[in-house]
């Protein structure tokens, strides 16, 4: 099991690994723990040595997950960070923008 947070009347939130099994997504306005929920699940998933792929485009996430590995003794710690030109990494359909018709 793995705890995400506390209910109003403090009993811990939790889930199940049949529940992580499946797809997660955690949608939120800026500024509301996005992050900060996602860093504390992966913290628990290395304690307890389970392996993963963090893909964090904006790097701050990944930045604090390492700097946590480093301060805890965890090794094995591998970080690729690919070739690519910004303008190779955008996306190519923008929902703010308004596109002509075809």
């Amino acid at each position: 099991m793995l705890k995400v947070g506390h209910a109003n009347d403090g009993s811990p939130v939790v889930l199940t690994d049949k529940e992580r099994a499946r797809h997660i997504h955690v949608l939120g306005a800026i500024g509301t723990g996005k992050s900060k929920l996602l860093e504390g699940m992966i913290r628990q998933d290395i304690a307890i040595g389970r392996g993963l792929c963090l893909i964090d485009p904006h790097g701050t996430l990944v930045d604090g997950i390492e700097a946590w590995c480093t301060a805890s003794g965890f090794g094995r710690i591998r970080r690729a960070t690919p070739p690519m030109s910004p303008a190779s990494t955008r996306c190519g359909w923008r929902p703010e923008r308004s596109y002509p018709s075809v």
